[in-house]
């Protein structure tokens, strides 16, 4: 089922991603969740505080469990890491897109993060559009085309 996003929890998220120390603390967590003295030495700062920060603002992403006080994503910060992994790896190569265009194939394990939660695929695609050049929109046009016309 398709999750409308307002403009303001896409803004909201892109702030958040836009912090290395918060992507780094959802990767670590994702792995395995993570005490406070793990998060503050494996990320190598000397400040609780900036830590506390960092996990404050990420207070939707990430809880901290009641039973050993280790903190973990919630199904929103998995979805944000599922996001994070997406945009590294990138969506598809123009040269795999066009290969499968002139096939006239695109298959169902293409793009599984956007086939299962749409509202991630609208906001990559909105993190592409603010954040990279001009060719790459153009991939993404073409990829969102393609999706519309096997999806």
């Amino acid at each position: 089922m398709h999750k409308n996003i307002s403009s303001s929890e896409i803004a909201n998220l892109m702030n958040l991603l836009g912090n290395q120390i918060r992507v780094d603390i959802i990767k670590l967590i994702q792995a395995a969740p993570k005490s406070f003295s793990e998060l503050l030495k494996q990320l190598s700062l000397e400040s609780t505080s900036k830590l506390s920060f960092h996990l404050n603002k990420m207070e939707e992403l990430i809880q901290k469990r009641d039973f050993d006080g280790f903190y973990d994503l919630t199904e929103k910060g998995q979805d944000v890491f599922d996001l994070i992994i997406a945009f590294e790896e990138g969506l598809i190569t123009k040269h795999e897109l066009e290969t499968k265009k002139q096939n006239n194939f695109v298959s169902e394990t293409d793009i599984p993060v956007f086939k299962n939660n749409p509202s991630i695929f609208v906001i990559f695609l909105s993190l592409l559009i603010a954040n990279l050049n001009s060719i790459v929109i153009v991939i993404v046009i073409l990829i969102v085309i393609v999706i519309l016309a096997f999806g």
